[in-house]
């Protein structure tokens, strides 16, 4: 056994080798992390003491990239700052441009003071030290607020003077307004548009800004563009397309004596009412009466107009406009009496006329005639004349008559009253319709009379006849039969 020993003791000692070796192995693994840990915190210490350097000295200095009102103050001091800005006092101009305006303000025109040590202060006090490695990646751009003074009014009026001339050709903002939509049968609000004018309050307010920071130019953008006063948000706007909208889906019944004869309804309403977005009070319902008196014109005189035995009437197209307009912009749909103008008011008929059947009536008192067909109620023929001298001599007589007979282009003889030896008259007439001895008849005097009716018989009758106009002669003429009768009466 005792030969084994040595093995053993062999065998012990590569152990012990190994595990010397493996020892050595994890201790150096160890050394490398202390020089690496060493290495990072001197790394961050040197960051630190950078990050510490830098703060210090962007407490009296502006980080690179920094532009304070368009000067580049890359590391100034504040005094530096403000000796250089002071410098630029007595040339200071800015320019503005934008919206189609292009003009300059210079530091003499509204009588410009900077001080220096203010502005800059103002600018640098706007800075954060502690923020400096973010401003140099990012730059920063200052406009100071305090330390400039210049005359407001001066800058005011330069202001207005250029934007009154370029406003006065540019195009202005147009209103919100409201139209009608064909597809939803509504009216709809259609958005304001901005135009070419600018708000010369807004150009002035920026271009103040720009000087305060003594930036030498100003741009002009939207912002600047005048609005128009009437916006889509406006609650006065949507309330009266909402109205309009009610207005419009309206049907109108119009009638005469009751009787309704045509309607109006949406496709004719929509087209004649609006938003007036530019009235007085704020938007509000516009009725266009000129578009209803012109539709009353064109459509309602063919089933308006019209006549009876008492009048002779037509539409009255302004009454009907001046009707219908004030009931849509008061949303009022109740039927509507169609208002009408009286042409002739004629005389009353004869009492007992429909026992009479066909006959001509000839009224004295009146000077009108009635030609009834058999029915004795239909009137096919009336007529203004003039009869018989009431001197009671030349009266046209009264009584029962029939037409005793029909001539045409006849020369009427009159006695000789004046016992000359001849006729008192020779005169021709187109149309011929004795009704009393061939003495007395209905004829033609238009060539020498202009008005028939009224009281002209008691001042210059005819003889005895009855006198017409030459168009109701005519008529007359053309209706009349041998036979008919004709009851003539006061």
């Amino acid at each position: 056994m005792a030969s084994h020993f040595p093995d053993d003791t062999k065998d012990s000692t590569k152990a012990d080798a190994a595990s010397t070796e493996t020892t050595g192995l994890f201790g150096g693994a160890k050394g490398k992390g202390r020089k690496v840990g060493i290495a990072f915190g001197g790394a961050a210490a040197a960051l630190l003491l950078v990050y510490g350097l830098g703060t210090a000295y962007f407490s009296t200095h502006f980080v690179p990239g920094t532009n304070v009102g368009g000067i580049n103050a890359s590391n100034m001091t504040v005094e530096q700052l403000a000796q250089e800005v002071e410098s630029r006092e007595a040339s200071f101009t800015e320019s503005v441009s934008g919206d189609g305006l292009d003009f300059s303000v210079t530091g003499a025109d509204v009588n410009l003071s900077v001080d220096g040590n203010a502005w800059a202060a103002d600018a640098f006090a706007q800075t954060e030290p502690t923020a400096w490695p973010a401003d140099i990646l990012n730059g920063q751009r200052i406009l100071p607020r305090e330390g400039v003074s210049y005359d407001e009014e001066a800058l005011a009026a330069k202001v207005s003077e250029v934007v009154d001339a370029y406003n006065a050709k540019a195009e202005p903002p147009t209103n919100a307004t409201v139209a009608y939509d064909e597809e939803s049968s509504s009216f709809v609000i259609v958005p304001s548009a901005l135009g070419a004018q600018v708000n010369s309050e807004s150009v002035t307010e920026l271009v103040a800004r720009n000087m305060a920071a003594l930036a030498p130019t100003a741009l002009l953008g939207e912002d600047q563009l005048l609005r128009a006063p009437i916006l889509e948000d406006n609650p006065k706007l949507q309330e009266m397309a909402d109205t309009a909208t009610k207005v419009a889906n309206f049907t109108i019944d119009l009638t005469l004596k009751g009787k309704t004869l045509i309607s109006v309804g949406p496709d004719l309403i929509s087209k004649w009412i609006s938003v007036d977005e530019d009235a007085a009070d704020g938007p509000s319902l516009f009725v266009d009466l000129n578009a209803i008196q012109k539709w009353s014109y064109d459509n309602l005189n063919s089933i308006v107009n019209g006549e009876d035995e008492e009048s002779v009437w037509e539409v009255n197209s302004w009454e009907v406009a001046q009707e219908l307009g004030p009931r849509l912009a008061a949303a009022n749909s109740d039927p509507m009496e169609i208002p009408t103008i009286t042409m002739e008011d004629r005389p009353p008929e004869t009492e007992g006329h429909e026992a009479r059947g066909r006959h001509i009536d000839v009224n004295l008192t009146t000077q009108y005639a009635r030609f009834y067909d058999t029915d004795g109620k239909t009137v096919i023929w009336r007529a203004y004349f003039v009869s018989g001298m009431a001197d009671g001599k030349h009266n046209t007589p009264t009584g029962e008559f029939e037409i005793g007979n029909k001539d045409m282009n006849i020369v009427m003889v009159g006695a000789d009253e004046d016992e000359d030896g001849e006729p008192d008259y020779r005169t021709p007439c187109t149309f011929w319709m004795g009704f009393y001895m061939n003495s007395y008849g209905f004829h033609d005097s238009s060539d020498w009379r202009s008005y028939f009716g009224g009281d002209i018989y008691t001042w210059y009758g005819s003889h005895g006849c009855v006198n017409l106009s030459y168009e109701d002669a005519e008529k007359l003429y053309n209706l009349c039969e041998i036979g008919d009768p004709v009851y003539i009466h006061y």
